[in-house]
């Protein structure tokens, strides 16, 4: 039964992470107004982006459904350099990353 035990676990732990593991945010720092996020999900899912400056204040969102293979590209010319928390979600968790925008 510790086999059956440490299998369940190691199959919420993936669950749990799928998100984190499957997103990526480049170029960081950004340096040429744009920032792109790519998804990499082995299922449908609606995935929520959204851009947070320092104060807390949100610059951007998007909101996409029956996202898997995705590349969103946003511009950020218009915003301060600095640093930004990028807050990506789906209906089961969501993860927060830190970008730099250096222009």
């Amino acid at each position: 039964t510790s086999a059956r035990c440490q299998e369940l676990t190691n199959l919420s732990v993936t669950k749990v992470n799928t998100l984190e593991n499957n997103v990526s945010i480049y170029p960081n720092p950004a340096t040429n107004n744009v920032v792109n996020v790519k998804f990499n999900l082995q299922d449908k899912e609606d995935v929520t982006i959204e851009l947070y400056d320092i104060t807390g204040k949100r610059v951007f969102v998007k909101a996409m459904e029956n996202v898997t293979d995705n590349n969103v590209a946003f511009n950020v010319s218009e915003l301060n350099n600095g640093m930004y928390l990028v807050k990506i979600s789906n209906k089961n968790n969501n993860i927060t990353k830190k970008i730099t925008i250096a222009k």
